[in-house]
């Protein structure tokens, strides 16, 4: 019964977090219920499997009835909806009708603190998380979603055969599409990843912040260009390659700029999905050669366990730095509250511009890490070789058409919630 509960608020959140997924299967079972009781599912031979592991910060810790999901014991486990949580040395079950996330009776859900015996800075694996694989070219699940296991461990299959990137998404069930937890894009999760990745699909507080990272350069970088192109005067545009100029006049034809910002953005988030969808992620290289993404990934770790240090001794130790009380300029007022938002910071406030004023920030909060500033020299330098690539790409006359068709549906988008974007 509980598992029936847990799909059916598993298809509300994923259809209320991503409109465009019509038509998702929800989890028939967890991906393990218990690793006594659930068997490797037999592997169709139309299809590839894509596995991981999800882990996420213990700040995050999911309750329904008022009960925290880790267990007085000292569990290990963070359970967002599949099931009950054991503690470590297999001591205390949290009751069906006390500390699961769906409990008996329905009750409200609600973010909790992370049992206090557990340090700052705690990544666990997650266990009842949704995920499901979705097209980053039809914003539509291409597979049936399923829970995460115990071990944070899910196993998901897609159609063999696909050329493009796929997205995978997990996310915390939510209750209804009005949940606070949907509107809440730090109980979200979602990496790109190879068709052909296999079982190395890590999901945590590291690898979900570049790929928000790499879509969030690149939206900037396209709505830059094509603003650019659509100021340009007709004679100087006369320059422009043949698919730019298409890109420009279409801009142009449905008043793209006009639209209203939460429009706007709803054609530039697609945008951003169909060129990450035939991206070559594993081939992206710094000026200096050096593979980007893993580049990343490990300076976001670096930095989340440095603030994990400076936590520790101080819970108010961010709240007492400059960059935080004085923020200015646009985006969200960013509160640091877990060592995973010192990086939040650095790319939704920052870094994503590449410019001179992100550098100093970045340079302010490395300084107060104890942590040296070339890396956010490194940081930049690949949003520098993103950017770069994102314009050879917007010149590609096989994307043309599809960037196209999205602003001709520019009215029918679906547009994210009012502040979804600062939780």
């Amino acid at each position: 019964m509980r598992l029936a509960i847990a799909a059916a608020l598993a298809t509300t959140l994923l259809l209320s977090a991503c409109p465009a997924m019509t038509g998702s299967k929800v989890p028939k079972k967890a991906t393990g219920v218990s690793s006594s009781q659930s068997k490797p599912s037999p592997k169709p031979a139309d299809k590839s499997m894509l596995s991981g592991l999800l882990k996420m910060d213990a700040h995050y810790v999911i309750s329904a009835g008022g009960g925290n999901v880790i267990s007085a014991g000292g569990g290990n486990v963070i359970s967002a909806g599949g099931g009950n949580v054991i503690s470590a040395g297999g001591g205390n079950v949290i009751s069906a009708g006390g500390g699961n996330v769906i409990s008996a009776g329905g009750g409200n859900y609600r973010l909790a603190a992370a049992d206090v015996k557990v340090p700052v800075g705690t990544i666990l694996p997650a266990k009842g998380m949704v995920v499901v694989p979705v097209s980053l070219v039809t914003g539509k699940p291409v597979g049936e979603a399923v829970f995460t296991d115990e071990r944070g461990h899910y196993e998901i299959a897609i159609p063999k055969g696909m050329a493009e990137n796929v997205r995978i998404v997990a996310a915390v069930p939510g209750k209804s599409a009005t949940d606070p937890i949907v509107a809440n894009r730090r109980l979200q999760y979602a990496v790109v990843a190879a068709p052909d990745a296999g079982e190395d699909v890590t999901i945590d507080e590291d690898t979900a912040l570049i790929t928000r990272y790499l879509r969030v350069i690149i939206r900037h970088q396209t709505r830059n260009s094509i603003q650019a192109s659509v100021w340009t005067s007709d004679e100087q545009a006369k320059a422009y390659d043949p698919a730019t100029l298409k890109l420009r006049d279409k801009a142009k034809a449905v008043e793209l700029i006009g639209m209203p910002e939460d429009r706007q953005l709803a054609v530039y988030e697609r945008f951003t999905d169909i060129l990450m969808a035939s991206a070559k992620l594993d081939t992206l290289k710094n000026d200096s050669g050096k593979p980007i993404v893993p580049m990343l990934v490990g300076m976001l770790r670096d930095i989340r366990e440095a603030a994990t240090t400076k936590l520790i001794a101080s819970p108010t130790f961010f709240a007492e730095q400059d960059y935080i009380k004085n923020q200015s300029g646009e985006g969200c007022v960013h509160e640091i509250v877990k060592p995973a938002d010192v990086g939040d910071f650095l790319v939704f406030k920052h870094l994503y511009r590449a410019d001179l004023a992100a550098l100093k920030v970045a340079s302010e909060v490395a300084m107060s890490l104890g942590l040296a500033s070339s890396q956010n020299a490194e940081f930049l330098s690949a949003a520098l070789a993103i950017q770069s690539s994102i314009k050879g790409a917007l010149k590609d006359p096989a994307l043309t058409d599809s960037l196209i068709a999205v602003m001709e549906q520019a009215e029918t988008l679906p547009v994210a919630p009012a502040g979804s974007d600062c939780n």
